[in-house]
């Protein structure tokens, strides 16, 4: 069972708070990780946590892998290892993958994720004494 990072989870969503909704690639839009209208959820937490895109001049999900990526989740692709923005993203926040996969679902609107975030940190909190 993973403990969610409620100071991260709660990071994230107060920078996403801050932008416009889907007007360029540094905008919040849910339903991509990273494309010319913005970034969802996932993609924001990577790139908040220094993540590298490993095709900058494209709109992918795919970021160059870094040694604490969990290997289970690091591809080899064009001679480069990559990871999914959603892989390192569940990593960091520390969810699990029914709860990423909640909370990083295209459909969420701003309000979703406001609800979301805190039914996780509030999870986090009846875990930690």
């Amino acid at each position: 069972m993973s403990t969610p990072n409620a100071p991260e989870l709660r990071r994230v969503l107060a920078h996403i708070e801050t932008l416009p909704i889907a007007e360029g690639p540094d905008s919040w839009d849910q339903e991509d990780y990273r494309c010319k209208t913005g970034m969802c959820f996932a993609g924001h937490t990577a790139v908040l946590n220094g993540g590298i895109w490993a095709e900058p001049e494209r709109f992918t999900s795919w970021l160059v892998a870094v040694p604490t990526d969990d290997p289970r989740y690091v591809y080899q692709r064009d001679g480069r290892s990559v990871i999914k923005a959603a892989a390192r993203a569940q990593q960091i926040l520390g969810l699990d993958g029914v709860s990423a996969s909640w909370l990083f679902e295209a459909g969420n609107t701003l309000d979703d994720l406001r609800r979301i975030v805190a039914e996780l940190c509030e999870q986090a909190e009846q875990v930690t004494p």
